[in-house]
């Protein structure tokens, strides 16, 4: 048996670090944390999302559109159900993801 020193490390999670989740009656937000080249597969919310790009680099794929590319302090909003999805590049990537209710339908 080897020595615990030794041992492999267990194979790091495939999909991002979620965490700092707050949620009250405008909405819910969290922060996501990127290791170099993770993904979050293509995916859709109901709610309308803003993220931040707090760290790092990434590339932000919506649907229908070019592939953008997110730096820090980038700013960007989704209607609600468009489908994203979300990589790092080569170095960890930090998102403040905030989901608000569609208030009305016409914002």
């Amino acid at each position: 048996m080897l020595p615990e020193m030794l041992r492999a490390d267990p194979l790091p999670s495939l999909r991002p670090i979620v965490s700092d989740v707050t949620e009250d009656e405008t909405g819910r937000s969290f922060t996501v944390r990127f290791a170099p080249h993770q993904r979050l597969l293509e995916h859709k919310n109901r709610a309308r999302i803003v993220i931040l790009a707090v760290a790092g680099r990434g590339v932000l794929t919506v649907e229908g559109m070019a592939p953008r590319q997110l730096v820090e302090g980038d700013v960007v909003q989704l209607d609600p159900n468009v489908v994203h999805a979300v990589e790092s590049l080569s170095e960890p990537l930090e998102l403040q993801v905030v989901l608000r209710a569609n208030c009305c339908g016409s914002c």
